[in-house]
């Protein structure tokens, strides 16, 4: 919902006289498509789809403030307005032998375009989705009432905000009311270090194999709500289609509160991805180890798949939240808990339980990190790799394994007595990093 909209008695009120204009502009639209289909469309329908454009304008332009709202979103109706009250002359041709041209008077608004009014009446509409307004909103988008606690403690960086309590919420600009964002935040943002995985897919039977919001969702979680790392969340360093790039590279190039995306998880032209079916490559297992390991360092891992069935079932046990596309046009995902039995040990059963639905923004098309993802995805449908054993200066094999072996390595070095100075340089890493590592 709207900030403006917190379910007192005013807000109620305010809330149910816009569902009736609502309401009454849909009702009058299904009659103005009913006469465009017959080629029957009168001066009568345009009047009337202005006169309900008007009450509704004059209702949800009290909102014009709102931060949801972007500058244009509630339009300027001035054309129909400036035509209220007034008439103007028409051109009329009478019939029979002594046809002669006449001027009749009419309504001004008779000189608006029906595409002219429909487009209002649809951005009318769009804002009142933006607002919360929306008459089906309540059930399509209920985001979790998340106020379990009256307090929580502070983050380890001032600037994350913290959950919000009670129930509502602000839409789909405001993830604060979520049980995601309430789960993540108890992990990451405070207490002892941990990281948090989440795993994003879609629903082939409402929304499209490709094309369906995943990226962008993922992205735009990764970028809005979960990357409170220096600078922000990076596509060209934080963004991957390979999962030798997410076990060799990012974890390393990254620090703390940082956001990691692999897309296309369950493999691409080039990659063998976390696939179930291909998954005794050693980069798929290395990828799969270094999430297990890196499960202090206080990061967020969103691994983009077609199907979650599609990955590694030891993938699975680590992932901590999926996310299910079921609607790429209004931009609706259900959250789904993800427990394996772990009382059965001899089934791996994983169970998904429900638990809320949230909505999110698409990244506008100019958006450099948009823009950096789509580019990528189209180099791996090339067959083009962004892993190569040649990366890096060093070209050791130090270099190229996973963090977790890695840290091992420098530890086993470091009590042997080698110098933390030596260690550094044979793995390309500064000293401060491998004291980190010898003393955690």
């Amino acid at each position: 919902m709207s900030s403006q909209y917190n379910g007192d008695s005013g807000d109620d009120r305010s809330k149910k006289l816009i569902q009736d204009r609502q309401e009454k502009l849909e009702a009058v639209l299904d009659m103005f498509s009913r006469q465009a289909a017959a080629v029957e469309l009168t001066a009568e329908m345009k009047r009337e789809i202005a006169i309900h454009i008007v009450n509704y304008h004059r209702v949800l332009s009290k909102f014009e403030g709102e931060s949801v709202l972007s500058s244009g979103d509630i339009p300027d109706i001035s054309p129909i307005r400036q035509r209220l009250g007034r008439k103007t002359e028409v051109l009329t041709e009478s019939n029979g032998w002594d046809a002669t041209n006449n001027f009749e008077q009419r309504p001004a608004v008779d000189e608006l375009e029906f595409g002219y009014l429909e487009e209002v009446a649809n951005q009318l509409e769009a804002a009142a989705k933006k607002l919360g307004f929306w008459a089906s909103a309540e059930a399509t988008r209920p985001l979790y009432d998340a106020g379990k606690r009256e307090t929580y403690p502070d983050p380890v960086d001032p600037d994350i905000p913290k959950p919000k309590m009670g129930g509502g919420g602000d839409g789909p600009l405001d993830l604060r009311h979520s049980k995601l964002y309430h789960d993540w935040y108890q992990r990451v943002a405070c207490g002892d270090p941990n990281d948090y995985v989440i795993a994003i897919s879609a629903d082939p039977r409402s929304t499209g194999v490709s094309g369906s919001g995943k990226t962008t969702f993922g992205g735009g979680l990764a970028k809005r709500w979960f990357d409170y790392s220096d600078g922000g969340f990076d596509a060209e360093i934080q963004y991957t289609l390979d999962a030798a790039k997410l076990a060799y590279d990012l974890y390393e190039d990254t620090g703390e509160l940082s956001v990691l995306v692999g897309d296309e998880m369950q493999g691409t032209p080039a990659t063998t991805g976390l696939n179930a079916k291909r998954s005794q490559k050693s980069e798929a297992l290395d990828a799969i180890n270094a999430i297990a390991a890196g499960r202090s360092d206080r990061k967020t891992v969103i691994l983009i798949v077609q199907d979650l069935k599609s990955l590694n079932k030891d993938a699975l046990t680590f992932i901590d939240a999926w996310l299910l596309i079921r609607d790429d046009y209004d931009y609706v995902a259900t959250h789904y808990g993800v427990a394996p039995d772990v009382f059965d040990l001899g089934s791996r059963e994983t169970k998904t339980p429900g638990i809320e639905q949230i909505t999110w923004d698409a990244l506008p098309k100019d958006d450099p990190d948009y823009q950096a993802m789509e580019r990528k995805k189209a180099a791996a449908k090339r067959g083009e790799r962004e892993y190569s054993d040649d990366d890096g200066d060093q070209g050791e094999s130090q270099a190229r394994i996973p963090k977790a072996a890695r840290d091992d390595k420098i530890r086993a070095l470091y009590d042997q007595g080698v110098p933390q100075q030596k260690i550094a340089a044979t793995f390309g890493l500064d000293q401060s990093t491998v004291s980190g590592i010898v003393n955690n």
